[in-house]
């Protein structure tokens, strides 16, 4: 399929469903972290393995990206691992890296993220031109900055940014990651001024974990143990102290199975239907 307009983390089980819901409607691809769903049959914190996502979402119908590769995974990777992907965003400069990628016949998105600039994104295109890569999109920060579940836009950056990489020959293949908490006109700005497509993960574990505790019900004690697991759960933390920022971490392991199974039906519905929306403001 085509580069969607919107890509989304799969930060649960739930997303990953919501996606297989949508192709038809609106087309979504996902940029999963190694994190979140592990390679090859090892399973991350959504509970899911590269495999199993592969399974789920068949290629042809689904854009699948590995979103920030680090070195450390890329060491183990394999060719059946690549063969399960469209794309990794990979946000360093060393060669050696680039040409394992390009061995293993692996497309590559490359980018950078806050505190890059524009001499390191020019060093990581040339290094992966160098080494044979076929380079499908590129990504450089663009003046997003999450606090707190607000998002806070600088269109002097947008505007920069895309004038760079449209110099370096990425025009209609730039993506925005760090999209979290966009308004309509904010995701709206991105696209008129050439971003093609757009990065959300976070926002989408935060709609999971709300919707779960709306519907079980914020005082049960099935939310609270979950709470409960997430705040002593060292990952949360860089969210700030409201730990729903954080409940898609232990979601597999903390949220009982009972509650949910019950709701999963339709929270999934409300994930699909906010990223259907949120991709027709790319349109």
């Amino acid at each position: 399929m085509d580069n969607p307009k919107l890509f989304t983390g799969i930060t649960s089980r739930e997303v990953a469903l919501a996606v297989w819901d949508l192709p038809k409607i609106a087309p979504v691809g996902v940029t999963a972290t190694v994190a979140q769903v592990g390679h090859a049959d090892q399973r991350g914190y959504a509970g899911m393995s590269l495999r199993e996502l592969r399974q789920l979402l068949r290629r042809g119908d689904f854009f699948i990206q590995r979103d920030h590769l680090r070195r450390e995974d890329l060491a183990g990777f394999t060719v059946e691992d690549a063969a399960s992907l469209d794309a990794a965003m990979m946000d360093h400069s060393e060669e050696h890296w680039y040409a394992r990628a390009a061995a293993i016949g692996l497309p590559i998105e490359v980018g950078t993220g806050e505190g890059d600039d524009s001499r390191e994104l020019r060093s990581r295109i040339k290094t992966a031109e160098r080494a044979g890569d076929r380079v499908v999109a590129a990504s450089y920060w663009m003046g997003t900055r999450m606090r707190d579940g607000n998002n806070a836009l600088e269109a002097r950056s947008v505007e920069w940014s895309v004038r760079l990489l449209g110099e370096l020959g990425f025009a209609g293949r730039i993506r925005a990651h760090n999209c979290d908490w966009l308004s309509s006109s904010q995701i709206r700005l991105l696209r008129d001024y050439g971003v093609s497509s757009i990065n959300v993960a976070p926002q989408v574990g935060w709609e999971t974990t709300t919707a779960y505790c709306r519907r079980i019900g914020w005082d049960s004690d099935e939310v609270k143990q979950w709470r409960e697991a997430t705040l002593a759960d060292e990952r949360y933390r860089r969210w700030g102290p409201d730990w729903t920022y954080g409940g898609h971490y232990t979601i597999e392991t903390s949220l009982d199975h009972l509650a949910r199974n019950e709701h999963r039906h339709a929270v999934t519905k409300h994930i699909a239907d906010f990223l259907c929306e949120a991709a027709s403001w790319m349109s």
